[in-house]
């Protein structure tokens, strides 16, 4: 699971008010189908036109430090030199949670390993907490409350792959 998070300058939240019709993003690409359909709407309803361009979490990093745009959408947080570039004007606000399986390949062979690798990778996390919660609480993984919350957490990312869909 990648956690999606968006920094966002103080411009973004002073450009609405100072009659600002257009607002400029870069970055994430895993994001860009949903952020698509919010723009949409945001725009719909407000007037506003958002012009997000998804070049990648570095490329967003990049031009929201160089100013030449409004917010940048990146995969986790900026570094605190990152943020030092632009006085610590920056707050990070996550906005999409998903995973990536290798489902946009047009090889049988190769989406075969991509989603074996991840099958791997998640059955290793669940072995891996399975031995954590048996070391530190009563009860195991099994106890309710932990059995609830890696449920919710579970559900959670089932809801975020329905929201974002190509």
């Amino acid at each position: 699971m990648r956690t999606f998070q968006l920094a966002i300058a103080g411009a973004l939240t002073l450009a609405a008010p100072l009659g600002a019709q257009t607002l400029t993003g870069a970055g994430a690409t895993f994001p860009n189908p949903i952020y698509t359909k919010w723009f949409d709407a945001y725009s719909k309803q407000t007037g506003v036109r958002i012009n997000y361009q998804s070049i990648g979490s570095g490329g967003g990093i990049r031009q929201f430090t160089e100013g030449t745009v409004d917010f940048g959408a990146t995969d986790g947080p900026m570094t605190d030199a990152q943020i030092q570039t632009v006085n610590g004007n920056v707050l990070h606000v996550p906005t999409v949670l998903g995973a990536w399986l290798g489902a946009f390949t047009y090889s049988p062979v190769w989406t075969t390993l991509f989603f074996a690798v991840g099958a791997g990778a998640i059955a290793f996390v669940v072995y891996e907490l399975w031995k954590l919660f048996a070391r530190r609480s009563p009860g195991g993984l099994l106890a309710p409350l932990n059995a609830a919350g890696v449920l919710a957490g579970m559900l959670v990312m089932y809801a975020t792959g329905l929201l974002v869909t190509a």
